[in-house]
């Protein structure tokens, strides 16, 4: 019983690599050495040759935007200081964008409170 649980346990393993190679990426980069596209399967190089593309296998996943053709292979973007800036300042805006909508909702509830009008469904504690 046991060698059947090992030998089955064995065929799982590798039927589960075989999926894993089979759901690897491709990505396609363009002439300007750019990760223009990415697939689930080998893209025709017939294709390809046509726009100048190259088809370039890797078996991390890597989101388009992220990704990038480096020494013959697809690796993960590094961000440079300039651009981690400008997503940090990005976010903190967002956030302060937040603070000021609600604020101003706030002081509008609150005014048109003052001025007798009724509100059936929103309450002071929607703005908190």
């Amino acid at each position: 019983m046991k060698s059947y649980m090992t030998i089955l346990i064995i065929m799982i393993l590798l039927a589960l690599g075989i999926v894993g190679v089979c759901r690897a990426d491709w990505y396609i980069v363009d002439q300007n050495n750019k990760v223009v596209v990415r697939t689930g399967y080998q893209p025709d190089q017939k294709d390809l040759d046509t726009r100048g593309e190259v088809a370039i296998f890797s078996k991390e996943k890597i989101r388009l935007s992220e990704a990038e053709y480096r020494g013959n292979k697809i690796v993960k973007k590094k961000k440079t200081q300039a651009e981690e800036k400008i997503e940090k300042d990005r976010l903190e805006k967002e956030q302060e964008m937040k603070i000021i909508k609600n604020k101003m909702m706030k002081l509008s509830y609150e005014t048109l409170k003052q001025e007798g009008k009724a509100f059936k469904h929103v309450k002071p504690s929607d703005f908190e």
